[in-house]
């Protein structure tokens, strides 16, 4: 996850043992010690660390991520990207506040540095800033801060409730946290010089009114046709990005039609849901051309084939459009291999085998695989069978359970099996 970027070993281990405090309700740290496989005086001392109403008292009432927002916000590495964004303190005078040298807050940024990297972004260490595309410097702080439930203060009040009405049609106590916060982001890198570079509009019926235009222009002390690509790109990623929500009306057809032909090359069974999310996305990479800021940082790429995915993308899109396929491919890997996790998967076992042995599969692939595991009746609903005997008059996947070979030999077998099948279906 992104926060995990800003915590050391030991505020991981602090999050990990709070975690399972909260969940066991005897709060028994021998058995919490065993479970986490730590002896009880290192258990005993992660203990010790936690801040005080994170202890063990009359009751647990911190939720966990309360506990992984206060060790965020404390961290070196968020404090110096805060700093980039509000204070803007020279790097002498962070490295005093923050009471550290250049080389440990190096070390504490490294993750966080190949991370922004995959985002096309970099943090300046001499001038403590971060470098790239404004439209994604923008995005990501808005998204860090949600992640820590950041709340940033709103100046400019009148200016920001018109805005939201204007563009939301709600006003500015109607609207929830992020979306305040993106409007303070919006407003501070504004009044920094720090500006858009204009693009076509994503939404055809995107007229920003020229009144606001022009009231907008006044305050920020910007020009009408600047101060129009940014309430365009402003009203773009709070109503149809997938940042914010899944508007089909929005999205192209190719898209949609794309989606779904990526969606059902590798999971089984249709989710329009999903399918319109994933079209959002291949809008968003499309129009904005940024990768796609994501807290499935830790998905791992063998769960899918991506060269796969890029091909059924390639094969999808039109030859002007083959730069896209890398970056479209990158900012739906992870979001697909998300739902293949939870792929169902439909598996037939023989009644000839001892309910014992059936009962010992279907524990064993549940505990071991990522797809969600349904045993079905009849054969022909499966798509993967467990038999016997050869049968040859079926298109479906078999595993011949074999018993001459020992139950964990046919378990390692099926194993492969299923994890081959998976990769190429």
């Amino acid at each position: 996850m992104l926060l995990n970027l800003f915590l050391g070993h030991a505020e991981e281990q602090r999050v990990q043992l709070y975690d399972r405090l909260f969940r066991d309700s005897t709060h028994n740290l021998t058995v919490i010690a065993q479970r986490l496989g730590w002896t009880y005086q290192q258990a005993y001392y992660v203990y010790k660390q936690l801040p005080p109403e994170f202890q063990v008292g009359k009751s647990l009432s911190p939720v966990p991520t309360e506990l992984t927002e206060r060790l965020v916000k404390s961290s070196l590495a968020y404090q110096a990207l805060y700093n980039a964004y509000a204070t803007h303190l020279p790097v002498s005078d962070l490295i005093q506040t923050l009471n550290c040298s250049v080389p440990i807050l190096r070390r504490r940024m490294v993750k966080l540095k190949h991370y922004l990297q995959r985002l096309d972004l970099k943090y300046q260490f001499n001038e403590v800033r971060l470098e790239g595309d404004e439209r994604q410097i923008r995005l990501f702080y808005w998204y860090l801060f949600a992640a820590v439930s950041e709340k940033l203060t709103l100046d400019r009040v009148q200016l920001g409730d018109r805005i939201l009405k204007t563009l939301l049609g709600r006003d500015l106590h109607s609207c929830e946290l992020p979306v305040v916060n993106l409007l303070v982001i919006f407003f501070q890198r504004i009044d920094e010089g720090k500006l858009i570079k204009p693009t076509p509009p994503q939404i055809d019926d995107c007229n920003i009114p020229l009144s606001l235009v022009s009231a907008c222009a006044s305050e920020l002390n910007v020009d009408r046709i600047q101060m129009r690509a940014e309430l365009t790109w402003l009203h773009y990623i709070l109503t149809v990005s997938p940042y914010v929500q899944v508007n089909e009306t929005t999205l192209r057809l190719a898209d949609v039609h794309l989606a779904e032909n990526i969606y059902r090359a590798f999971i089984h069974g249709g989710n329009p849901r999903h399918e319109l999310y994933l079209a959002a996305i291949i809008a968003y990479s499309r129009h904005e051309q940024l990768p796609l800021i994501s807290d499935d940082d830790e998905v791992q790429e063998a769960q899918l084939d991506k060269e796969k995915v890029h091909r059924v993308v390639a094969a999808n899109l039109d030859a002007y459009e083959v730069s896209n396929v890398a970056l479209i491919t990158e900012n739906i890997i992870n979001s697909l291999a998300l739902d293949a996790d939870h792929t169902l998967l439909q598996v037939y076992i023989t009644p000839k085998l001892p309910v014992a042995i059936k009962d010992h599969i279907i524990i064993f692939l549940n505990s071991t695989l990522n797809h969600q595991i349904n045993v079905v009746e009849r054969q022909e609903d499966a798509t993967f069978l467990i038999l016997l005997n050869r049968c040859s008059s079926t298109d479906q996947q078999i595993y011949y359970w074999s018993l001459g070979l020992s139950r964990k030999q046919n378990l390692l077998q099926l194993l492969v099996l299923l994890n081959h099948y998976s990769a190429t279906d």
